[in-house]
């Protein structure tokens, strides 16, 4: 298997990530949740909130489709994950994007992080995504999104000071 994992900087204006933080900042976030929707602190730590399809979002899935552009085919998107690491020891432990439970989770082939926050705005929280015996850590850049296969694990490393937030994108086949 051809493993592609990109980085792109050219995809969101500064504007545009305001926007996204703004949206998601007015949604009520609640406890990122493991498989079986279990809330598990050990492995992840940190608050979720959904962006779903609708007419004050839809240039925001268009702009999903030119992120997924690139990488493996997709057919469509899921709805977003809006995802702050806000305390202390925040994090997420390695995992892999790949659901068993219901059928748009099955489906996810690829998945995109778009850094939001500003790197000197927080310490830690950084991702870290694993390719065969290497750990590559993505670096902490406002504005970029990373898409990797969805069989790559992954992690979030603890945020020790201030607050990180992201925007999770995946595609569908």
């Amino acid at each position: 298997m051809t493993v592609h994992i990109e980085h792109r900087l050219d995809l969101f204006l500064e504007e545009e990530v305001e926007d996204i933080i703004e949206l998601g900042d007015a949604l009520v976030l609640s406890e990122g949740k493991i498989k079986d929707d279990k809330i598990d602190h050990t492995i992840r730590n940190s608050k979720i909130a959904w962006i779903h399809p609708g007419p004050s979002t839809w240039w925001l899935f268009d702009r999903a489709i030119m992120v997924f552009k690139s990488s493996l085919p997709f057919n469509s998107l899921q709805s977003m994950q809006y995802t702050v690491y806000d305390s202390k020891g925040s994090h997420y432990d390695w995992h892999r994007d790949i659901g068993s439970g219901d059928e748009i989770m099955k489906a996810r082939i690829n998945v995109a992080v778009l850094q939001l926050s500003n790197p000197g705005n927080y310490k830690g929280g950084v991702l870290q995504i694993k390719h065969q015996s290497e750990t590559i850590d993505v670096m902490k850049i406002k504005g970029m999104v990373t898409t990797f296969p969805i069989q790559l694990e992954h992690r979030v490393t603890p945020v020790t000071s201030g607050v990180r937030k992201t925007l999770i994108m995946w595609g569908l086949k």
